[in-house]
């Protein structure tokens, strides 16, 4: 169900659809009302180009957007995860440290109750604990031992060491200890755009400020078909009322007449060809730009077949009935009342809409899970008084965190802000230095594409930096070396004959 509200059905109808041996097929790309690469994250990685976006609460977003809409500024996001129960600290500019869970229950005995994200219990249970409870060669073992008990959405480790390790593990951090500590990137964010173009993402709220503006857009395409839909089915269903109550009073006979005779007393009396498809044959012919002449031809068809008013002549007979005309009466005012109330609404009014009918689904979907959760969880029946209910609440007590254990709150120190800042300045000057490689040549607007352009720019690179002698570099001359006068080419030229027999270019 929440598929298709994030994805109207009604949007189809504005959406570019691509064609495949001359049939309609999927659109070039679906716009749902929020950005979905927020909400499920994206990674994976292409020829030359690598992407990872991390997952944000539907919430958080939804809320960013009604700001957005009411003039404001977006708040600033941290990645979020459904269902995980840690934490997730910001370092430093796109960078995030995600914490799992632990807890000291008494002076010899710890809980874990969450793991960071990625990393699963089979795993961490096997690079982790199994190495502690073993030891090795060159390191003691840590904890004596570990018992498990999982669910499928929950984690839950007993651990078990000795008082001296634990105060000694406490003292370093049980998250550094444990390794319930992983760090998050949020620097390479690289996704197609609406034009299909690549393009780096420095934020979160980048990437959401680009979606609003592509979105709101087509809310405004979504408002003009609807009026124009809605338009047509309202003439559509005002010129049937109309020739129902007109056939009725008499002002209309169409019992044994030629049909061009019929047609002409429609025309005459201002009854329109049929609204509803003359309209989507307009909307046709502006979507199928490939098929121009194809369309023509269908044009000239039906002006050739004359105007089409199937949709009054082949109505029953039993719509003249007095209850038939009242329900088509009430039809036509309830299809005008609804065209008055859709011109009088903005778009942005139609996306609030969309996101509150989003937010109460997905409020009903969240709290049925939950609930089927706690049903779905196994338990033995007890033959003890409250029967199924105390092997419920037993298990209930087995699964779920201990709530005499005393929190762990998670290390931030210096240390890891000081190296997410230099990762950081590392990634900005490798992107400079790129971007200085890259970068155009003084007075011109392309890349050296000639021999002489680069190894003009290669010697000025190397200048100052390794000579081939003793002897002091000449200063560059300011002349032009691409100027088409003589006395600009001599010295230069002979400075890049020298040079490329020096580095043996051929």
């Amino acid at each position: 169900p929440l598929a298709r509200l994030a994805f109207p059905e009604v949007d189809n109808n504005v959406l570019k659809f691509l064609y495949d041996d001359n049939q309609r097929v999927e659109p070039d790309w679906y716009i749902p009302i929020i950005p979905m690469v927020l909400i499920n994250g994206a990674e994976g990685i292409g020829t030359g180009w690598s992407c990872k976006v991390p997952n944000y609460d539907i919430r958080e977003v939804v809320n960013n957007i009604r700001r957005m809409l009411d003039g404001d500024e977006p708040l600033r996001m941290i990645p979020s995860y459904k269902n995980f129960k840690g934490t997730i600290d910001e370092l430093g500019q796109n960078h995030f440290l995600i914490n799992g869970e632990i807890s000291v229950l008494n002076s010899t005995t710890i809980e874990i109750s969450e793991l960071p994200v990625r990393t699963w219990t089979q795993t961490y249970k096997e690079q982790v604990l199994e190495p502690m409870l073993t030891g090795t060669e060159k390191t003691p073992s840590l904890i004596t031992d570990y018992k498990e008990y999982h669910t499928d959405t929950t984690v839950k480790f007993i651990i078990t060491m000795s008082e001296q390790k634990l105060v000694e593990a406490e003292a370093i951090g049980l998250h550094k200890v444990f390794k319930l500590q992983s760090p998050l990137s949020c620097s390479n964010m690289v996704l197609f755009d609406h034009a299909g173009c690549l393009k780096k993402y420095e934020t979160a709220e980048d990437i959401l400020d680009e979606f609003y503006q592509v979105r709101l857009r087509y809310y405004g395409l979504r408002k003009e078909w609807l009026t124009g839909m809605l338009g047509a089915e309202s003439a559509k269903l005002n010129n049937q009322a109309r020739f129902i109550l007109e056939k009725i009073e008499g002002k209309i006979v169409i019992e044994n007449k030629p049909k061009k005779e019929l047609i002409q007393v429609l025309i005459e009396r201002g009854y329109d060809s049929d609204p509803v498809k003359a309209w989507k044959e307009s909307q046709q012919k502006d979507i199928d730009e490939n098929a121009e002449e194809d369309t023509d031809k269908e044009n000239e068809s039906t002006a050739a077949s004359g105007p089409d008013f199937n949709y009054l002549l082949n109505m029953p007979l039993w719509y003249l009935t007095k209850e038939k005309k009242d329900e088509m009466c009430k039809q036509r005012d309830n299809k005008e009342t609804e065209l008055e109330n859709l011109k009088q609404r903005n778009p942005t009014d139609l996306w609030r809409e969309d996101m509150a009918a989003f937010i109460q689904e997905l409020d009903v979907l969240e709290a049925k899970e939950k609930q089927d959760e706690m049903l779905g969880i196994p338990g033995k029946p007890s033959k003890g008084k409250g029967g199924k209910a105390k092997a419920k609440t037993l298990q209930l007590q087995e699964i779920l965190p201990s709530p005499q254990g005393r929190r762990v709150i998670p290390r931030i120190t210096k240390e890891m802000k000081l190296e997410a800042e230099k990762k950081l300045k590392r990634k900005i000057k490798t992107e400079k230095i790129e971007l200085d490689e890259n970068q155009d040549l003084p007075g011109t607007t392309k890349e050296p594409t000639n021999l002489k352009q680069r190894l003009m720019k290669r010697l000025k690179m190397e200048s100052g930096v390794k000579t081939q002698s003793n002897k002091p570099i000449k200063k560059a001359m300011t002349v032009n070396p691409w100027s088409d006068s003589e006395n600009g080419n001599g010295s230069n030229d002979s400075e890049l004959d020298s040079y490329a027999q020096h580095h043996q270019v051929t």
